[in-house]
């Protein structure tokens, strides 16, 4: 399909060039497409000199949330392996989930890197990228790079040169400056000499470097990188342990042996982390020998884990030898994206009727998994027999194991898109048999004939919303039979966000204290926009729910700089502690950082 794109830019580079092709002024940006989408995704990398210069093909600028009348399903419509463009004219966030990269650029330069969701700037624009097209923006675009846009190939080009690297250091060394004034006004008594000491050392070799930027390029290179060093250094020391502050990880095992468990729980407790987010129960299957799942016909074991040991017992009893808690992350109502027909034993192929259904699939012969969720397939929350299930596989993990914790995950529907999007009924999900003819007996109409501007409507999205939360409820039944037991439900923290599309009303579980602890998924950069979801989920908790956020720095590949400001901003916004998100991704880099003095006071 060929179509055109024109999109109002002011855009321009530092030096004063033009923001696309040199000679050329442009008040817009047109982006023609030749092919749909099948392009060649290698990109081109041209060193010139001292210059990096890699370039990559766009696949839109502020794209549509349509194609050919059928709604996209990704968040931001940004697809699998796509490069995109957002500009002012698309809105004030990108709207991007966690599975990729993106660059901040303002005046033609990138001034900053952000995983997902970014706040686009009035003066410049967003480079987003996904799969592929996010591995590009991690091995070629850096902050200080010069960013060209070729409008006739539809081509951006990314530019790294010798000024790049000081832009970067003095924009870093800015950056965190105002970020230890602030620390230094929130810990007043604390001894910040060693902070200091980086820091100063930070100022010389920027100013080095740009004393030397015009007669060796290469040394002020060399100083430039130095000076961020120092820089991070500096921050790196400045956040103080804080006493009492709740410190955990979701981690998914790998590990299918008592030596392995013992090795990964010692890396975690080194540094310093003492609450384990174990994932138990994932894709419909436990990790450990289940009698409620053998007793229903299902996997009794997940097959990646030994049939003849208990790893969960070993996971509990090495955790509390060591002072560390144990949590039991449960997956609810997500049971994976491997085809139904991978197993004669997969949850939905003994009980398809338990599948939850998309409007827009009501018809189908088949199950439709969810696109916009790794095409991942679902329970219908609505159906008894599914609450009565999952509430099973948690009775037997309390009783059968002395966990710290139960962890609720895909509490909520699968995502829909937006609520004044085109198309919104239609991308909605709960229409099982089950659901509709429940509905119909209690309001006399099925919801398969309802639009969003149906005065109907409101009761429908009240009636989903409701058999989340009356799960929640099983689950605090369950969790009343150990009282020190800890019952935690991962959010989405955009409140609208999460009662609209996917039908998580945790406004009301926090203002009746249904839970112990919420733990939001923080996946924005933007302090202020953290500070409002903490701020918000305080409001409605009261006191009552502890408020756990989650960071997710490693799993995006964010700068461990990354992760220690938003840990600031978090405590700056009264969060009770911090889950970082995960162990798969938690390098050494992250771990060295955070036992250098925030989880681990020297």
């Amino acid at each position: 399909m060929k179509y055109v794109l024109s999109l109002l830019l002011a855009l321009f580079i530092l030096t004063g060039n033009s923001f696309a092709a040199k000679d050329k002024t442009f008040s817009s940006i047109v982006v023609k497409r030749k092919t749909p989408v099948q392009q060649n995704r290698n990109p081109i990398i041209k060193p010139k000199g001292k210059k990096k210069t890699s370039s990559y093909i766009i696949d839109s600028i502020d794209p549509l949330l349509l194609k050919n009348g059928v709604p996209i399903p990704y968040p931001g419509a940004r697809g699998a392996n796509q490069l995109v463009i957002y500009t002012p004219k698309y809105g004030i966030r990108t709207g991007t989930n966690e599975f990729g990269k993106e660059a901040i650029v303002e005046n033609g330069r990138v001034i900053r890197l952000s995983p997902s969701d970014s706040f686009i700037p009035s003066n410049g624009f967003v480079i987003s990228g996904h799969g592929i097209a996010k591995n590009w923006i991690e091995k070629n675009i850096t902050v200080g790079a010069r960013i060209n846009i070729d409008t006739e190939n539809n081509i951006l080009t990314a530019i790294i040169e010798d000024a790049s690297f000081i832009f970067e250091a003095e924009s870093n060394y800015n950056e965190i400056n105002r970020t230890l004034s602030a620390i230094k006004k929130t810990y007043a008594q604390y001894d910040f000499s060693r902070t200091d000491k980086f820091l100063l050392k930070a100022q010389e070799y920027l100013q080095k470097a740009k004393e030397c930027e015009q007669t060796n390029p290469d040394r002020a290179k060399s100083y430039a990188k130095d000076a961020i060093i120092y820089t991070n250094n500096a921050l790196v020391y400045a956040l103080p342990a804080k006493t009492n502050e709740f410190k955990g990880i979701w981690i998914r095992p790998t590990e299918t042996s008592k030596s392995q468990i013992c090795n990964t729980l010692n890396k975690i407790q080194e540094a310093g982390i003492d609450n384990v987010f174990l994932e138990a129960f994932y894709h419909g299957m436990t990790i450990y020998p289940s009698r409620v799942m053998q007793n229903y016909g299902l996997i009794r074991v997940n097959p990646k884990f030994p049939h003849d040991e208990d790893l969960m017992e070993i996971w509990v009893e090495e955790a509390h030898k060591r002072n560390m808690k144990l949590h039991a992350w449960f997956q609810a109502f997500y049971v994976g994206n491997a085809p139904i027909n991978s197993s004669p034993k997969h949850i939905l192929a003994i009980y398809p009727n338990w599948a939850n259904i998309q409007k827009q699939y009501v018809a189908s012969s088949s199950i439709v998994p969810c696109a916009s969720e790794h095409s991942g397939f679902f329970l219908d929350p609505a159906n008894p027999e599914v609450q009565k299930f999952l509430v099973s596989v948690l009775a037997e993990l309390v009783t059968k194991y002395e966990v710290d914790g139960i962890n609720l995950d895909y509490i909520r529907y699968p995502r829909s898109s937006p609520s004044d999007y085109f198309g919104y009924a239609q991308t909605n999900w709960g229409y099982s048999t089950y659901a509709r003819g429940e509905f119909q007996k209690l309001y006399g109409v099925d919801p398969v004939t309802l639009d969003s501007s149906s005065p109907m409507w409101s009761r429908w999205v009240a009636y989903r919303q409701g058999k989340i939360t009356d799960f929640i409820l099983k689950a605090r039944a369950v969790k009343n039979k150990k009282n020190n037991l800890l019952l935690s439900a991962v959010i989405f923290p955009d409140r609208s966000q999460a009662e609209i599309e996917k039908l998580q009303k945790w406004s009301l579980w926090a203002s009746n204290g249904y839970l112990d602890a919420l733990t939001p998924l923080i996946m924005t950069s933007g302090e202020n926009l953290t500070k409002n979801y903490i701020s918000t989920i305080k409001n409605y908790s009261r006191n009552r729910t502890k408020i756990y956020p989650g960071i997710f720095q490693p799993f995006s590949n964010s700068s461990y700089i990354d992760m220690l400001t938003q840990i600031k901003t978090l405590r700056e916004a009264k969060a009770d502690g911090i889950i970082i998100f995960d162990y798969a991704h938690m390098n050494q880099t992250y771990s060295k950082a955070l036992k250098a003095r925030v989880f681990s006071d020297y």
